[in-house]
């Protein structure tokens, strides 16, 4: 189990891709999940953006499950990383909270050792292009792609939710107790910011991807595959 992890959605909105290509990266996902589902909202705020403030993802690798989490309102660190990438393991966990620093700590939250690195892709990209040679690239557009898509495809379950209060259930998403985990601290930051009991959130359904197709399968595909997509303007058509 990996979490992404944002306390502000304005970094998270230009930072959420970043967290999940480390996310995908650690994992060793080649594809995309092979299912997905979300719930948030625009709790808090009284404007008319559509963008979720606070928001939970979950995605399904198979054996390996990615939750993303996205905090608007103010909230403490989840652990000790206020924007970053956290590797549940059987012994302990990982928080990766920059691009130079992993740490790793026991179950009891003990750091056992920390790990340090970095490098320059600005330059990486730069040099590339001067060679003419996309193999010098660090790694390809295609692992971007994939990335982006993940983050798009965790929006699209919210998009097209039904619309519950926070105090209508304690397990939204089932049997999937990772998910009900985050829920569960989802709706603790909402109320303690003063968010009201009553407040309503949009809950999607569980969608299936094809990964192949990079489309949506089964219950609820033609909902989501209407988000996959615009309609272009002549002579701006992308096929």
């Amino acid at each position: 189990l990996v979490r992404d992890w944002s306390s502000d959605v304005c970094s998270s909105d230009l930072q959420g891709v970043h967290q999940m290509d480390i996310a995908r990266w650690g994992l060793g996902c080649s594809g995309l999940p092979d299912r997905v589902i979300s719930c948030g909202g625009r709790l808090g705020y009284d404007d008319d953006g559509n963008t979720p403030y606070t928001l939970v993802t979950s995605m399904d690798y198979g054996d390996q499950k990615l939750i993303f989490e996205v905090r608007g309102l103010p909230t403490p660190a989840f652990k000790g990383a206020k924007i970053g990438v956290v590797f549940h393991c059987e012994d302990g966990y990982l928080v990766i909270g920059s691009y130079s620093k992993c740490s790793a700590f026991d179950n009891d939250g003990k750091e056992i050792m920390t790990f340090r690195g970095g490098g320059n892709h600005f330059q990486n990209f730069l040099d590339a292009v001067k060679s003419g040679k996309h193999a010098k690239l660090t790694t390809g557009a295609l692992e971007g792609h994939l990335s982006a898509a993940a983050c798009h495809l965790g929006n699209i379950p919210y998009r097209i939710g039904v619309t519950q209060k926070l105090s209508q259930s304690d397990t939204p998403f089932g049997s999937n107790e990772d998910a009900t985990e985050s829920f569960a601290r989802f709706r603790q930051h909402l109320v303690k910011n003063k968010v009201p009991w009553t407040a309503g959130f949009d809950l999607g359904p569980m969608l299936q991807i094809d990964s192949k197709t990079e489309t949506f399968v089964g219950d609820n595909a033609q909902l989501g595959n209407m988000f996959l997509s615009r309609n272009y303007r002549d002579r701006f058509v992308v096929s």
